[in-house]
């Protein structure tokens, strides 16, 4: 077994201005591979989003839910955590295996926070169609 890292914090930046993302509702899968783990997080945007995590935010069948706390280091895990100075224990405390944001304009600008925790063959991925973001 890899050594435990604790936490991977990665920030994924979403640009809403290229042709890529006219489309006000969009998903993005995002791939966290450790070894033989794989975890699939999805984050986008929803016209009808919300601030925290809520059941209703659903995508292709993805949805936001709450998750326990993460486990202990050294145990594989990943999920989003949210970025914002703002969010309180009732909204983003624990993460959620989906995020998605409300749609506000074409320029909008999102900041996604994974966090991914166990070996430092981490790896992260999504698709490479995706103009805003370099593969890996």
């Amino acid at each position: 077994m890899k050594p435990a890292k604790s936490v991977l914090a990665l920030l994924v930046m979403l640009a809403i201005s290229s042709g890529a993302f006219a489309q006000p509702r969009f998903e993005v899968p995002l791939k966290i591979t450790d070894g033989a783990y794989t975890y699939m997080l999805y984050f986008g945007i929803l016209p009808e989003g919300h601030f925290c995590i809520d059941p209703s935010d659903t995508i292709n069948g993805h949805i936001e839910t709450y998750l326990p706390p993460p486990p202990l280091p050294g145990v594989y895990d990943a999920r989003f955590i949210c970025p914002r100075s703002s969010c309180g224990p009732s909204c983003f405390d624990q993460g959620s295996s989906s995020d998605f944001r409300r749609f506000t304009s074409t320029a909008q600008k999102d900041t996604f926070t994974p966090r991914a925790q166990m070996g430092e063959g981490m790896t992260v991925s999504w698709p490479s169609g995706l103009s805003a973001y370099s593969q890996n």
